[in-house]
């Protein structure tokens, strides 16, 4: 019993006192390899280096969670009615996963250029771990599942994703998950854009 009292009570804490996290480093996302995601393969021939990608332009980049999430299939759909805006400030959006399962699914709710990051850079310096046992044991799952009129199983994903606004070289605005269902404040993303 007082194990269960314990678990209960650490699950319950800040995601930021569990889960290890750090400032993004622009170099280290840089030199992140990434495979192009054809369909449901990687084609080796399209492997690139993210700074290579940067010296194109400006570049939302979101690190997909899970691409078998349900959430991250809404928060695909959010981000693709927000693509307008994105396209007016020319800035270009892609995703970037750390596993191929689920992709032809995620395909149907994400339009546009999807990556491979085998070295899962883009998902923190410390890979941002949360646990599939936390979240039976923390209370918010149950809100957020009945919120999204989901099962708490359904929100599973061992590694925190996040949201990064890239200009060059230059990182003007990263968002990291602190829960299973933290998505990114379009508005922030606005105001940031504004700064470019």
């Amino acid at each position: 019993m007082a194990s269960i009292v314990g678990a209960t009570i650490y699950a319950n804490l800040p995601l930021k006192l569990i889960v290890p996290s750090d400032e993004p480093n622009i170099k280290e996302l840089g030199d992140t390899k990434l495979i192009k995601i054809d369909e449901e393969t990687l084609d080796e021939n399209e492997q690139i280096f993210a700074k290579d990608l940067f010296q194109n332009g400006s570049f939302l980049i979101w690190a997909v969670r899970n691409p078998e999430c349900p959430f991250c299939h809404e928060e695909a759909k959010a981000f693709d009615l927000f693509k307008d805006k994105l396209n007016a400030a020319g800035i270009k959006f892609i995703a970037v996963v750390d596993k191929m399962n689920g992709i032809k699914k995620f395909k149907e709710f994400f339009n546009g250029d999807i990556y491979y990051d085998s070295q899962r850079n883009f998902y923190g310096s410390k890979n941002r771990w949360i646990y599939y046992w936390l979240r039976f044991f923390r209370i918010k799952s149950y809100f957020d599942a009945l919120r999204y009129g989901k099962t708490v199983r359904q929100f599973e994903g061992k590694i925190a994703g996040g949201v990064y606004l890239i200009n060059g070289n230059e990182l003007v605005f990263y968002h990291f998950e602190k829960s299973w269902v933290d998505a990114t404040n379009k508005n922030d993303i606005i105001d940031a854009i504004r700064n470019l």
